[in-house]
C-alpha cells in the first residue's frame, strides 16, 4: 500500500475551492453530504483490503465517478426503478449514520466524550440541532470546564 500524505488544512482548502467552482459552474447533488460520504466510506474500505482488491485510492473514486456519470447518461433507464429510490437512500443514510457513530466512538478519549456525545445524540433526535448543540457547549463547559478551573486553580496570570 502507498502511504498517503494528508493535511487536513490542504484538504479543506482544496474542498471548499471545488464546491466553490462546482456550485457556479455543474453543481452535482450526489457530491453534497451523504451521499458522497457513504460512496467514500466503501472506496476506503475496499482500499485496506490491499492493492489485489483497488490498485490505488484514486482510481476507485474515478471509477465511481465514471459509473455515476454513466448512470446520469442512462437516466431514462434509472428512472424505472424511481420506487425504490427512497428505500435506497434510506440505507445510503443508516450506512452514514453506522460510519459516523464508528468515527466518533473511535475519536473518543475518555468515557466523559462518549457521555457528552450520547446525550447530544439523544437531544438531536428528539429537539433538533440547535438544543443539541446547546446542550454541548453546556455539557462541556460543565464536565471538561470545571476540570480545567480545578487544575488550574492555584496558577496566577501574570501581566508584564
Amino acid at each position: 500500500m502507498k502511504k498517503i500524505d494528508y493535511d487536513p488544512n490542504r484538504a479543506h482548502l482544496i474542498f471548499g475551492a471545488r464546491n466553490l467552482g462546482m456550485s457556479i459552474m455543474g453543481p452535482d447533488v450526489a457530491m453534497c453530504g451523504p451521499l458522497w460520504a457513504a460512496m467514500h466510506v466503501v472506496i476506503v474500505e475496499r482500499y485496506k483490503q490491499g492493492r489485489q482488491a483497488m490498485d490505488s485510492i484514486f482510481g476507485g473514486a474515478g471509477s465511481f465517478r465514471w459509473g455515476t456519470n454513466t448512470g446520469l447518461l442512462l437516466l431514462p433507464v434509472v428512472s424505472l426503478v424511481q420506487p425504490i429510490l427512497g428505500i435506497a437512500l434510506a440505507l445510503t443514510l443508516l450506512i452514514q449514520g453506522y460510519v459516523s457513530v464508528r468515527i466518533g466512538i473511535q475519536e473518543a478519549r475518555c468515557d466523559s466524550d462518549l457521555g457528552i456525545a450520547g446525550v447530544i445524540a439523544g437531544i438531536l433526535v428528539i429537539k433538533g440541532a440547535t438544543w443539541a448543540f446547546a446542550a454541548g457547549v453546556l455539557l462541556c463547559f460543565l464536565i471538561y470546564g470545571w476540570r480545567l478551573r480545578e487544575k488550574n486553580k492555584g496558577v496566577k496570570l501574570s501581566v508584564p
